[in-house]
């Protein structure tokens, strides 16, 4: 039976904590389930940044001053294609500084520095100067929930870690005296990962367990159904992103949408000790957007690097036939940036070095690594080009109109110091799954084949399909998690 001002979260990532701090502020009871024993699903790796429109950061900080919400809307239907659903995306976009600023103001979050990636007609991607935002973000949250489980005495908050979710509960029509149920979720049960025990708990569901992104393997895998010819390449994702929430609300008669729409990101890093491994650490797409350039292993560049990452892609894949690439080892670009990108990203760049993956050298010293001959001046002659296009002589021949602040310094010719690392497209991001409407409810169809809600249940964040169509922009994930976080726990506050 449910419990009346009770609510059941499934997930610890931003969408998750986002609702749960909202429904403990509308005095709303929740128990927060996490098949980890770890806080923050992939949301505590996001690294470039979360989009806001008309913030204090933006106008006032950085003096950006012409952008709007009609073209933050315009830009994400752009990148969403046919499959663009124009009211979530308003719903998105129109509330992006309410999002920005609940983080900065409400959870004391730094935010002060706003950068344009790609696809986006103005810089409006937000992230700190001391820690990645994504990790800032789930910090700040899971202090603040950890600290109240342990202050609020009336339980409020109930946090059950290593919990799997197996079974949505359907309320039984026990007025028609048969086995059918009705379209009204009313629990779930879930495996004690640590007694190995099967509970059952009772409220309305919020699912908010992510994408199906590393569901590679599994016997029923999303991946394997929508997308088998992406099996072979890496992911960023955690392991245990495998489409759970999807699955479930399938069995309970929920709508899944767009499900073939998976995002290959262009850029993932390839740790030179170990090339081979599945998992990869995303090249935040904020590198490419203060300054870093894609570069082939014959020293040249191939395209705008601020497309859109499914033209990225697809530039990066194209140019690989082009050169005659076809072994899945050989498949890698290069990123090279100069000593203004590091300024401007020097946390994010020292974590790079740190683990391998970025390096600090000469051109010279990259040519030899490169096997190229004494007289291939390529990189070199190419920077000089881009150089040219920075300081505004030329435009660039791929229609870049963004670079970094300042020209590369290659006064000591091939002696002169870059950063670089090695990269490859990687399974980033689902944009399919549970269709829901404006207000995060799950829907579901009637016996007459009608679009009806699934009455309490929620979906929010990746598991959710439907609003970032065929491709998302970067930094519009952790903006998503926020908003329709807070949509779901407004929409279920009033359902109870």
């Amino acid at each position: 039976m449910a419990r009346s001002n009770h609510v059941i979260v499934v997930g610890t990532g931003l969408a998750g904590l986002t609702a749960t701090y909202e429904l403990l502020q509308k005095k709303v009871s929740v128990t927060l389930l996490e098949k980890t024993n770890q806080f923050g699903g992939n949301s505590i790796k996001a690294s470039s940044g979360i989009n806001g429109v008309k913030t204090y950061q933006q106008t006032t900080l950085h003096n950006i001053n012409d952008d709007s919400i009609d073209s933050f809307i315009n830009d994400s239907i752009k990148s969403a294609k046919s499959l663009a659903n124009k009211d979530l995306i308003n719903i998105l976009a129109s509330n992006s500084k309410n999002a920005v600023d609940w983080l900065s103001k409400d959870l004391k979050i730094e935010l002060n520095y706003v950068a344009q990636l790609g696809g986006h007609s103005h810089p409006r991607t937000h992230r700190g100067s001391n820690l990645p935002p994504g990790f800032a973000i789930i910090s700040a949250l899971k202090k603040y929930l950890e600290n109240f489980d342990s202050i609020n005495s009336n339980h409020n908050l109930n946090i059950l870690k290593n919990s799997k979710v197996i079974e949505l509960i359907k309320e039984s029509n026990s007025n028609l005296n048969t086995n059918t149920n009705t379209n009204k979720i009313i629990g779930l049960k879930y495996l004690d990962l640590n007694s190995n025990k099967i509970n059952s708990i009772y409220g309305p569901v919020i699912l908010a367990t992510g994408g199906f992104s590393a569901d590679f393997d599994s016997e029923d895998s999303l991946l394997k159904q929508y997308r088998k010819d992406l099996l072979s390449l890496p992911s960023t994702n955690s392991a245990q992103t495998t489409g759970d929430g999807q699955k479930l609300a399938l069995k309970v008669g929920a709508k899944l949408i767009h499900m073939d729409q998976v995002q290959i990101h262009p850029t993932g890093f390839i740790d030179i000790q170990d090339p081979l491994n599945k998992w990869k650490i995303l090249a935040a797409e904020a590198l490419r957007g203060v300054g870093g350039l894609l570069f082939n292993t014959q020293g040249d560049r191939f395209g705008n690097e601020l497309l859109t990452r499914d033209k990225v892609t697809e530039s990066i894949f194209k140019n690989f036939e082009q050169i005659g690439i076809n072994q899945e080892t050989d498949k890698k670009v290069l990123i090279i940036l100069n000593e203004s990108s590091y300024n401007k990203m020097k946390m994010n760049f020292d974590f790079y070095i740190k683990r391998g993956l970025l390096f600090k050298s000469s051109i010279r010293e990259l040519n030899k690594q490169l096997g190229f001959s004494k007289e291939n001046n390529k990189i070199l002659k190419n920077l000089i080009q881009v150089n040219k296009y920075i300081n505004g002589i030329e435009e660039d021949e791929f229609g870049r109109t963004v670079f970094s602040d300042e020209p590369f310094d290659l006064s000591q010719e091939l002696d002169s110091s870059i950063y670089y690392g090695y990269l490859t497209p990687v399974v980033h991001f689902t944009m399919g799954g549970i269709k829901i409407d404006s207000n995060a409810r799950v829907l579901t169809e009637d016996s007459n084949n009608h679009e009806v809600v699934l009455k309490g249940l929620y979906a929010i964040g990746e598991v959710s399909g439907g609003v970032h169509g065929a491709n998302r922009l970067g930094g519009s994930s952790l903006l998503e998690c926020v908003v329709f976080g807070k949509v779901a726990a407004r929409s279920v506050s009033e359902y109870i």
